[in-house]
């Protein structure tokens, strides 16, 4: 089509594009463009659409809805500005639009922005000139301060973060001719959106701004969905109205892009029975806690449920249960599913295969997605397995939590929370969603203080939350209850208290049925003897006479140079592949595959190779205490706090294979009589006295192992964790201790004012406060900070680096750039490996300019080492 005829059939005050070509065309020839009003009509038809389908979103949204759908119909206004339009000049002289007279620099985000404040809410009366343009806009009552400005923010600013607003009015940036033309487009979005006789209703700054960020989020997620390539067609002229083209063809279209990328909230199931949720429950009886779970009621959208109970007890299934629960009660939509690592996480996702969709009725197209930063290969080669799941969705972290089914590591919701691009985003995805955070006990200061104002804006949010721990301290359980508490509303002096004490237990608290508290019956029950042992040799000497009597064999180590080194003393007096190694330096595939080795011997009964358990022997770190399903005849530790041991004590008979007596845990660790002094734990564990920095609680815990060498668990657990965590270690017995107490709680202190300087200002809003990007962002903490590695060309790494198969992490201070300068793109330090003589795998890295050589083997890990 000319572009004579184009124009003919085209307003003069459609005569704006908003995405054009950037390709080179011959002289003359129409540039391929997109017309603004048509544009922001395709994002308008996304967030109308998303609110009509999700209750949830709806209910968020309540009255303001109507004035939401306009201000996303004119997210990019500021695109009227000449300062854009001259981004493109061809096709702006194409479009019949004069030179440009009003050069500036200001963004068309922020451009947007001051328009609205400006001339539809008239905050310096320059509106009054225009109200004649737009007397539906003019009567709203629109206005610019308090908690406006921040869902200004949100629907202009919609690149990621808000934005400061530069020193212009709106006439120094359009001229009056686009003024004009924004006006007649703001009248007509206000025919389309705005139900007549409605009245803007009185909302309170305060509450403006708690629902500011929701907003934000659902602008760019609409942005988003209505921008990518392929979405909408691009509209160069039209020759009907604009409530025809929304009509007839934006929201039949936005409704086809939601179900398509799996952003469409699917239809929850019905209340179901555990072996209709879980097909491979048929035949057995349900743990206690299971059967617990049915009987928890809901009613309304925002419940929190503390779930406690051992290792092995179920709590996966409990978790589901109540969330179907919740979900035929009208309390969700969907679910996201979190734990602490993206090793539990994938197996968590992977075991949920045959489960997830069960949630939704049957013929839904609900949508399941790995959400992590390492899941993309996962996603990948799960699609070529058959596991439907859109491009769109599983392209990024962002983008997963929109699933209506979610399984990843708690930071992607943690992100949230923190001050970076994007943010929003996140949590517009947890809008709608049951958040469950499984081990909630396992996050340092600064993550559950992160984890704390996640719960805050999640219950702000209408949503609900099921915390699952096998040690959950009571003070940790009242302060979760109280962060939920205030975002619904209340505050810390109000909470709900949950006066149930005893082990297992769950507790739920919603504002219309209040508490509710269930004493459950252990799954079963378990004692199991703790021995100390003093010497390291005589520990490896136990462990390698029980693998010669035929018993499996666990030990647990703290840091992974001690676990290299203990497993290489034991493999070298033990037949060759008797003994395995385990911790997190592996590569995402080698460990995925060490995973799965360890699970086909040492899982459940009936487990692929269960005929050779006997005699073989784990080394590992704290991988494999959390979510793995393992059980072993014998198990061994490092000295750790109490409430690790309780997890690590769960991986030893576990499972019913006939008599094998008491259990025997053996606790290598220092002595408690004599003369204890500041470096009674650092003298045995030098390394390991920097993963557990509170030497006072591990000398608590050893105490009790030497009064209580028995432990009936899960019943002592409470009074077990309880008597570490909330000991008074003022007494003259830890006065050695001292030092490092006050050294401990100067880090806490400063951890959760770091995380509070992280993160957003909830009650702030959505307001320009120094967003950064995700790659700097931070949902843990380490002593020593950590570096990841890409292995190119390793092992299932291929020449391009296929992403996370190949990743691994290593200290910071051991590497900090790649050997190829500028190759640290992306936030990884990319290493190009060769295969050396012995079959490992050799590969060059810097630090502080200098060489250090990168070495990988499937056996040990990864290792750096400086040139000789």
């Amino acid at each position: 089509m000319d572009i004579l005829s184009t124009l003919n059939r085209t307003p003069s005050d459609w005569r704006y594009w908003a995405k054009c070509s950037r390709a080179e065309l011959p002289a003359g020839e129409l540039i391929p463009h997109h017309l603004l009003p048509f544009h922001q009509l395709d994002v308008a038809a996304c967030f109308s659409v998303l609110s009509e389908m999700s209750v949830s979103v709806n209910e968020v949204l309540g009255g303001l809805l109507p004035v939401f759908k306009v201000m996303v119909a004119c997210h990019d206004i500021g695109k009227y500005a000449t300062a854009f339009q001259a981004k493109k000049l061809p096709l702006m002289e194409q479009l019949g639009k004069p030179p440009p007279s009003l050069p500036s620099n200001v963004h068309h985000t922020a451009a947007g922005f001051i328009f609205w404040r400006d001339i539809v809410c008239n905050a310096e009366g320059d509106g009054d000139r225009y109200a004649g343009l737009m007397p539906a806009a003019a009567s709203m009552g629109y206005r610019a301060d308090g908690g406006w400005t921040t869902l200004m923010q949100a629907a202009f600013c919609h690149h990621g973060e808000p934005v400061q607003i530069p020193n212009y009015f709106a006439s120094e940036i359009f001229s009056d001719q686009e003024i004009r033309d924004c006006c007649c487009y703001i009248q007509a979005v206000h025919e389309l959106f705005i139900p007549s006789g409605y009245k803007l209703p009185g909302q309170s700054s305060s509450a403006l701004k708690r629902l500011s960020h929701s907003f934000a989020g659902l602008a760019v997620m609409a942005d988003w969905l209505g921008s990518a390539e392929g979405h909408f067609s691009w509209v160069e002229g039209w020759a009907g109205t604009l409530e025809e083209y929304l009509t007839d063809y934006a929201i039949p279209q936005a409704r086809l892009v939601l179900a398509e990328t799996g952003v469409a909230p699917a239809t929850p199931m019905g209340p179901l029975g555990l072996t209709q949720l879980f097909p491979y429950l048929a035949g057995k009886t349900p743990t206690p806690l299971q059967t617990a779970a049915l009987n928890v009621a809901f009613s309304g959208r925002q419940n929190i449920v503390m779930v406690e109970d051992s290792p092995g007890s179920g709590k996966t299934e409990a978790a589901l249960v109540l969330a179907n629960r919740m979900m035929s009660a009208g309390a969700g939509e969907g679910v996201v599913l979190t734990l602490p690592t993206t090793a539990t996480a994938t197996s968590m996702f992977t075991r949920l295969g045959d489960v997830w969709h069960r949630l939704f009725t049957e013929g839904t197209e609900a949508s399941c997605v790995l959400t992590h930063g390492r899941a993309r290969p996962l996603m990948d080669r799960l699609l070529n397995n058959g596991h439907d799941v859109s491009d769109w969705l599983r392209s990024g972290g962002r983008q997963g939590l929109m699933a209506n089914f979610g399984v990843g590591t708690v930071d992607q919701p943690l992100m949230g929370i923190l001050a970076i691009r994007y943010q929003a985003l996140r949590l517009a995805g947890l809008i709608g969603k049951i958040l469950i955070i499984d081990e909630v006990h396992s996050y340092d200061i600064f993550t559950s203080s992160l984890l704390k104002s996640l719960l805050t804006q999640h219950a702000t949010s209408g949503g609900s939350v099921i915390c699952l721990s096998a040690t959950m301290t009571l003070k940790l359980r009242q302060e979760l209850v109280d962060a939920f508490f205030k975002g619904v509303g209340g505050n810390a002096a109000q909470a709900p208290r949950f006066q149930l004490d005893v082990f297992p237990a769950v507790s739920a608290w919603s504002p219309e049925i209040g508490i509710q508290e269930f004493a459950v019956a252990p799954a079963s029950r378990k004692k199991v003897h703790l021995c100390l042992v003093h010497e390291q040799a005589c520990l490896e000497r136990r462990l390698l006479q029980a693998a010669r009597q035929g018993k499996s064999v666990c030990w647990v180590r703290n840091t992974v140079e001690d676990a290299k080194e203990a497993y290489a003393l034991l493999a070298s007096q033990r037949p060759h592949g008797t003994v395995k190694l385990m911790h997190a330096k592996f590569t995402t595939a080698d460990r995925a595959a060490k995973e799965q080795e360890v699970m086909d011997i040492f899982g459940p009964p009936g487990c692929p190779r269960e005929e050779s358990r006997p005699g073989m022997i784990v080394v590992s770190t704290q991988v494999i205490e959390q979510s793995l399903n393992c059980d072993f005849d014998v198990m061994a530790s490092d000295l750790a706090p109490v409430d690790v041991l309780i997890q690590r004590s769960g991986r030893q008979h576990r499972h019913d294979r006939g008599e094998r007596g008491v259990p025997e845990m053996l606790v290598l660790s220092p002595p408690t009589d004599g003369v204890v002094t500041a470096d009674w734990y650092a003298e045995m564990f030098p390394r390991a006295a920097w993963v557990y920095r509170s030497h006072e609680h591990l000398f608590e815990t050893a105490r009790i192992i030497a009064e209580i060498p028995e432990w009936n668990l899960p019943e002592d657990v409470r009074g077990l964790v309880e008597r570490v965590y909330d000991h008074d270690y003022q007494d003259t017995l830890y006065a050695n201790f001292q030092d490092s107490q006050a050294e401990n709680a100067g880090r806490g202190m400063a951890h959760r004012e770091l995380s509070r300087r992280m993160s957003i200002d909830l009650p702030r809003g959505y307001a320009p406060m120094g967003y950064g990007k995700d790659l700097r962002a931070q949902t843990r903490l380490a002593e020593q900070p950590t570096v990841t590695l890409r292995l190119m060309g390793c092992g299932r790494a291929d020449a391009e680096g296929y992403p996370t198969d190949g990743d691994v992490s290593v200290l910071q201070k051991l590497v900090d750039s790649s050997f190829t300068a500028g190759d640290d793109r992306d936030g990884f330090i990319r290493v190009q490996m060769d295969r050396s003589d012995n079959g490992t795998w050799i590969g060059l890295a810097r630090k502080d300019t200098r060489p250090v050589i990168v070495e990988y083997s499937t056996e040990l890990g990864v290792s750096v080492r400086k040139v000789e």
